[in-house]
């Protein structure tokens, strides 16, 4: 699910001119029949006449708070609806508290003319076409606060009504990743540090991981959890937003829950940590719980000092053993890898194959005889020699 945080001012237009992502023409769309209006407001006989984009956003700014006036200077966003009716509930909160969705994809204007007073929306995020609806937003923490509510609302409206339609829920999450974007969190919220955190786990109380990360933006549709049969879903790039991604078992597998009792998980710490030592008392080569071999790098031991007269030396105290004959593997090609580097420093070996490439002496391709044999139709056999088995 995605929450713009956003709140639509002015009234609802449609598109008269555009194409693609330019809308040139808009005009004011009539209020629907039984709209209460206030007869205190002087009637603007011009409102309802075509006029460019960028003209009735600069006709709806005079009409709003010094706050919603500076952030529609600093940022123009333009909302279309995503589907073509305006259903029963036209109220954005609304339509969301009842498990609605979004009735309006909100994007970013990336481009306007001054010329002609258009305006243009990200490449590719939508093509308008004449008739179809838009209305201009503002973004301000009490509305992300009021949208993040009616969202999560939504959802367990639709999660309790499934319930008492089948009697089961399809889908019990277990986890919640929470992808805010960076102009959200403090900023947004009025200085409240986990606000939107702590709302998730309230209407999430039987989640026990609830987690996530800020971004530079979020990609999803608006409305991924609701089943809206009305709503177009879009995969949108959202520059401010929250993105709420709930993690499941679809087999109804239950949440694991590690041991309350610390003393019970002691016993287990002790043998895995000292099962490499029982392996080696067995002559068995140690495992993980699933099956997998454990395998330790090299144990290098420097030993103490000891000098006589002018000659020191040292004397290794301990001496690591391989649990396995693959440990031991790996081990003796490590030793063999740093015996080859103190012969041929790494400047040297860059030497050598500078000079082989220079003369044409270029080294042999191992992959060369493979692709010929291939080619000629024969097989192509790489034999593997082993002394004894590497999983023991």
């Amino acid at each position: 699910m995605i929450s713009p945080g956003v709140r639509a001012v002015g009234p609802t237009l449609r598109v008269v001119d555009g194409g693609g992502t330019n809308v040139g023409i808009v005009v004011q769309e009539p209020p629907p029949p039984g709209t209460l209006v206030d007869e205190s407001i002087p009637d603007d006989p011009k409102r309802y006449l075509p006029k460019p984009t960028l003209a009735e956003a600069n006709r709806v700014m005079k009409t709003l708070s010094d706050d919603d006036r500076s952030f529609m200077a600093r940022a123009l966003l333009i909302g279309v609806e995503q589907s073509g009716e305006v259903g029963a509930s036209p109220s954005d909160l609304e339509r969301l508290s009842k498990g609605l969705g979004h009735r309006y994809a909100v994007y970013q204007v990336a481009n306007a003319s001054m010329k002609d007073g258009s305006v243009t929306l990200p490449l590719g995020s939508v093509d308008f076409q004449p008739g179809m609806r838009l209305r201009f937003f503002v973004r301000d923490g009490e509305s992300a606060k009021e949208e993040l509510h009616a969202l999560w609302s939504g959802y367990k409206k639709q999660a309790l009504e499934e319930t008492f339609a089948t009697g089961a829920t399809t889908f019990d999450p277990t986890a919640c990743m929470l992808l805010p974007t960076l102009d959200r969190g403090n900023k947004l919220f009025g200085g409240r540090s986990g606000y939107e955190s702590k709302a998730v786990a309230s209407y999430l109380p039987d989640v026990p991981s609830i987690f996530g990360f800020f971004s530079n933006g979020a990609v999803g549709t608006l409305d991924g959890t609701f089943r809206n049969p009305d709503s177009v879903q879009k995969t949108i790039l959202h520059g401010s937003a929250s993105c709420y991604a709930l993690f499941g078992s679809r087999s109804k597998r239950p949440i694991y829950s590690p041991p309350d009792d610390d003393e019970a998980s002691e016993p287990a710490l002790a043998s895995a940590s000292s099962s490499a030592a029982l392996a080696s008392d067995t002559g068995a080569a140690p495992r993980q719980p699933d099956g997998e071999l454990v395998l330790r790098r090299r144990e290098i031991h420097g030993g103490r000092a000891i000098s006589v007269s002018t000659v020191q030396w040292s004397v290794a105290e301990k001496t690591a053993t391989p649990t396995s004959v693959l440990e031991g593997f790996m081990w003796d090609k490590e030793k063999e890898v740093d015996m080859l580097r103190e012969r041929v420093p790494l400047a040297n070996l860059l030497s050598q194959v500078r000079a082989a490439v220079d003369t044409g002496r270029a080294p042999r391709s191992w992959t060369a005889p493979l692709a010929a044999a291939r080619a000629a139709g024969k097989f192509a056999v790489v034999p593997e020699c082993k002394r004894s088995e590497a999983s023991t």
